[in-house]
């Protein structure tokens, strides 16, 4: 059961991470629906691809951004969603 916390603890720190890196590529003080329009997201991925990150790690920060407009900012994310597939 505690690995299952420690998994859990990790992820949303990671979620953090990725979210501060969005904001601050975006240079705004707090991110709301308006930023998460599927320009700015592509914008931002490309540019942790030319940073080297690999798919997984772009994939992880898409999802970060889509879970906090859903459930934080309660707005629809789908427009995302064929970004995530082609990551796959």
């Amino acid at each position: 059961m505690g690995d299952k916390r420690n998994v859990r603890s990790h992820q949303q720190d990671w979620a953090g991470i990725w979210l501060n890196r969005f904001r601050h590529f975006m240079a705004l003080a707090e991110l709301g629906p308006r930023n998460l329009n599927e320009d700015d997201v592509i914008r931002f991925l490309k540019h942790l691809k030319s940073a080297g990150k690999p798919a997984w790690q772009r994939r992880q920060a898409l999802l970060s951004i889509m879970r906090f407009g859903s459930q934080q900012l309660h707005t629809d994310v789908q427009h995302l969603v064929p970004i995530e597939q082609r990551l796959d």
